[in-house]
């Protein structure tokens, strides 16, 4: 019996999260501020998903959330791919 594994391109997964932030930082900068709760539906991903993204992006330094919304702080992300 021979068992299939699913393998998961690790490069592909650093990609995606990437494009994540930049898709964030599409919806948050340059607006006053957004809710959390927006930013699944836009990105069509899961709000845990989009928590852990803001969480990580918060500790660069990037924005800040504050009561069920995030307000973007940094320049931008252009050019800096590597969220990990």
């Amino acid at each position: 019996m021979r068992i299939i594994t699913d393998t998961v391109d690790k490069d592909a997964k650093k990609h995606d999260k990437a494009d994540k932030a930049k898709e964030i930082e599409k919806i948050v900068k340059g607006r006053d501020f957004v809710a959390i709760a927006d930013i699944p539906q836009l990105l069509g991903c899961s709000a845990s998903t989009v928590r852990r993204d803001i969480k990580e992006m918060e500790s660069r330094g990037l924005l800040t959330q504050s009561q069920g919304v995030v307000i973007w702080k940094a320049k931008s992300l252009s050019g800096n791919s590597s969220m990990r």
